[in-house]
Parts: C-alpha cells; sequence; structure tokens
C-alpha cells in the first residue's frame, strides 16, 4: 500500500534552459521508491511522457531527443 504525503499530486516545473522544461508530478510513494509522471517539453512540443519508478539515492536516465548524431539523456535521481 503507497504511503500518500500532502501535496502528493502538485507538478513541479524543472527548467533545463536552451527552451527545455521537465514537469513531474509524484504519483505515489511506497518505502523509498517514487512512482513519477514526467513530461518533457521543448517549448510548446512535447518531447517525452512516461511514468517512472526511482529508488532514493539512485538515478534514472531517460532517452530524449536526437540532436544531429547525438541524444540528449536526462538524469534523475531524488534526495530527501
Amino acid at each position: 500500500m503507497s504511503a500518500r504525503r500532502p501535496g502528493l499530486q502538485d507538478k513541479s516545473r524543472l527548467n533545463l534552459g536552451k527552451g527545455f522544461v521537465v514537469f513531474v508530478t509524484q504519483k505515489s510513494v511506497e518505502k523509498h521508491l517514487h512512482e513519477l509522471e514526467l513530461e518533457w517539453w521543448s517549448g510548446k512540443a512535447l518531447l517525452v511522457k512516461t511514468v517512472v519508478k526511482i529508488s532514493e539515492k539512485r538515478a534514472t536516465f531517460i532517452k530524449g531527443p536526437g540532436v544531429g548524431n547525438d541524444w540528449i539523456v536526462l538524469a534523475l535521481s531524488i534526495h530527501e
């Protein structure tokens, strides 16, 4: 069973610069596992929409758009 915290459905905005923004909505917390909904935008274009589960003090990597021969990769971690 998930532990619900006050404000759990609040959406946080992470400004990555260069027009990239990530919106994060925490969906649930179970022990030290956080379920997050992510929306990664470039201006008005939605690049990635996904739900991830992240353990505290561990990173999750999300592949974003290609730029030339490279990819933009977003690394997210939770530290309480």
